[in-house]
């Protein structure tokens, strides 16, 4: 059995995709997929759309998670990593600038060092569009432990203003917080959906915790722009969004705070294929004028952390 496993491993640049219960291969076969596709590479650079389709070929060939163990044990995981040369040399060369720029705020609060390196994708961009978010108000949509917020107030912001809904890491946010330059940071313990009221879900307090999951702790949702009119905040200039699958229904109760203040955005579109092929169709249909990317901002895993950046058009000039 390990030796068929290990020859499946072999033949198969296999992968993994099935989250929040849906899967890749059951959306392709019921939804008009190459529609979808080319209304999503429509417009991409070349390199997003490597990584689209890199994204795609993994989801549909490979076992979703669920079946994974089945087909392929954990020790055959770690000998075959199936990952791109590209994601093995970069994966090398981020450890080592994290381990030589290492300070001991890092290394005591464990920084994701991909987050610390792609800052959630403003690496990526020119120096108009950090000029651009300067001096605004940051959200940080997913706040977790405060490593979002801490690597954010890199650039400038004038406040940040974080959202997320477990409640078990609220001192290291606020630990992490304090040791930035940023005198107006805060937390709310709010979803922001496209819709008012509460929910209840099962608060485990790790980076995976997600509104899908049914539990007992209670959580107020709002939607943004009716928080936005109940908090008097600078301008949005930026919004970061990794909130488990819940960043469509997020956008929809965002569109007016969105087209008033053409943000730049980091949304997550890794959760489930609705958010992957939708997410930016729904962006184009506001008229916002925005030059979209998609990039993998993790070189160590197959498919999660792809993120699509959009900031206005005129930034890129």
């Amino acid at each position: 059995m390990h030796k068929l496993r290990n020859l499946l491993l072999r033949r198969l640049h296999v992968g993994i995709w099935h989250i929040g219960g849906e899967s890749f291969k059951q959306y392709v076969l019921e939804q008009n997929t190459p529609q979808k596709l080319r209304e999503l590479l429509r417009g991409l650079d070349k390199d997003s759309q490597d990584t689209v389709n890199l994204f795609l070929s993994r989801a549909i060939q490979l076992p979703d998670k669920k079946s994974l163990d089945f087909f392929v044990d954990r020790k055959s995981r770690n000998k075959y990593p199936l990952k791109t040369k590209a994601e093995l040399h970069d994966h090398s060369e981020i450890l080592a600038e994290y381990r030589k720029n290492r300070s001991h705020i890092l290394k005591k609060y464990r920084i994701d060092p991909y987050i610390w390196h792609y800052q959630h994708g403003l690496r990526h961009l020119p120096q108009s569009v950090h000029a651009y978010i300067k001096d605004k108000t940051f959200l940080d949509l997913g706040a977790y432990t405060g490593d979002s917020a801490y690597v954010l107030a890199n650039f400038r912001p004038m406040s940040i203003m974080s959202f997320e809904i477990s409640t078990r890491h609220i001192d290291s946010y606020i630990k992490l917080t304090s040791l930035t330059d940023i005198s107006d940071v805060r937390l709310f313990h709010v979803a922001l959906s496209d819709s008012s009221g509460t929910f209840t879900f099962d608060d485990s307090g790790t980076e995976g915790n997600s509104i899908f999951k049914p539990g007992e702790s209670v959580v107020e949702k709002q939607r943004l722009d009716d928080f936005i009119l109940e908090h008097t905040a600078a301008d949005v200039g930026l919004i970061k969004a990794d909130i488990e699958g819940d960043e469509l229904k997020f956008l929809l109760g965002a569109k007016e705070t969105i087209c008033r203040v053409r943000p730049v955005l980091l949304i997550s579109i890794y959760h489930n294929p609705d958010q992957f092929f939708e997410v930016k169709p729904l962006l184009e249909s506001w008229k916002l004028d925005y030059k979209f990317m998609i990039r993998k901002l993790s070189p160590t895993s197959w498919t999660a952390e792809t993120t699509l950046i959009a900031y206005p058009s005129e930034l890129s000039a």
